[in-house]
Parts: C-alpha cells; structure tokens; sequence
C-alpha cells in the first residue's frame, strides 16, 4: 500500500491559544491529543511515538490495521481479532503524553464496541465510489457502546468532512481528505482527549 500522497490538513486550538496545524499525507493514520493541563495539541502520524506508548508497540499497531484494510471494506466481524482492536487504543495514545493505552479500553466489551466501529468502515457505509459522495455515519447506526467508555466513533467521505469535524466537538477539524476516514475519540479520566484518524483505503 503506498504511502505516498493525498495531502491532509488537521488543526486542534481547543487547549492553546492559537491555532495548531499539520499537514499529513491522507492514506497514513493521524492520531491527535488535546493536553488541557500543559496547554498542548499534540501530533503524531502513522503511530511515530510522540512521548506515548513504546515505539515498537506502535509500530506494529500500525502494520497491523494495514493488513487488515480488506477486512474493513468487506465488514468482516473483527471481534476476536485482538490485534487490530488492540490496536485501536494504543494509536489514539500515540500523540499523548502518557507511557501507554487508556487502561480502560484494553477490555472485552470495549473491543467488541470497537469491532462495531469498524463496520462503518466497510462497503455498505463507505462506497468504494465515494467521490463526490457524502456519507458520515456513527456508532450509534451499529449500536457500538464505546460510548460507555467516553469515545466515540464516526466515518465520513472527504465530502461529509465537516459534519465529522461537527460530530467530534469542533476543537479538532479535518480539512482535504482525499479518502474517507474512519475516526475515534476517546476522553480519557486523566484529562486527555485524543484522537485517532484511519484511512479507509479503496482497493
């Protein structure tokens, strides 16, 4: 899968006084982590460790959501597959301060909320035409319960980017995705909220 390419933009200006941004290339991961008590947007794309989890772990969260795109689009039942949903919490930690995942995502019934999520990933939810498409989609149209863990989640087309930006609170935007996103946001007891941006690759 190239890496290369479609280049993204993503802002945060919750916790700062002005506004931060990054441009990425869209086909890699973004994870994002508001730090309201040191002031701080914090960045990291396709799981480069920014002061969070150990990089190897990351790395191999990485690979593995890479491998498991076919399954995305075709809405394979992920729950079991412990990789890919473990995946999940170590990347939206990527951008965080903290040494490792939010402590209560690494569960059973959290990962099956998160198989749920994965769902608005696929072909039914996501087009493999998307362009000029505008779908957005949440977990609640697959009755995920991550909600019962403070995250949320969420996929769009780049033409539904803003009902996504709306949907995750406005403090975090998205701007010129060239393919759709599945999208986590998770608010951590600690004080962080953090992000995790997917891209949904067509075949």
């Amino acid at each position: 899968m190239p890496d290369a390419a479609y280049a993204a933009k993503a802002e945060c200006d919750d916790p700062i006084d002005a506004v931060a941004r990054i441009g990425y290339p869209g086909r890699l991961a973004l994870s994002i982590t508001e730090d309201e008590d040191d002031k701080e947007c914090r960045f990291s794309v396709a799981g480069v460790s920014a002061g969070s989890p150990p990089a190897e772990q990351l790395e191999a969260a990485i690979l593995t959501l890479r491998n498991a795109q076919p399954l995305f689009q075709t809405g394979a039942d992920l729950f079991g597959n412990a990789p890919v949903l473990n995946a999940v919490p170590l990347l939206l930690a990527a951008a965080s301060p903290r040494d490792q995942a939010d402590p209560r995502l690494l569960n059973d019934d959290f990962q099956q909320g998160v198989a749920a999520c994965f769902v608005l990933a696929s072909e039914k939810y996501l087009p493999p035409d998307f362009r000029n498409i505008s779908e957005f989609v949440t977990g609640q149209d697959v009755n995920s319960n991550v909600e019962n863990y403070g995250v949320t989640c969420a996929a769009a087309t780049p033409d539904a980017v803003d009902r996504l930006n709306e949907f995750l609170g406005g403090s975090v935007r998205l701007s010129d995705i060239e393919v759709p996103v599945l999208a986590f946001r998770n608010e951590r007891e600690d004080g962080l909220t953090e992000y995790l941006f997917i891209p949904v690759l067509p075949n």
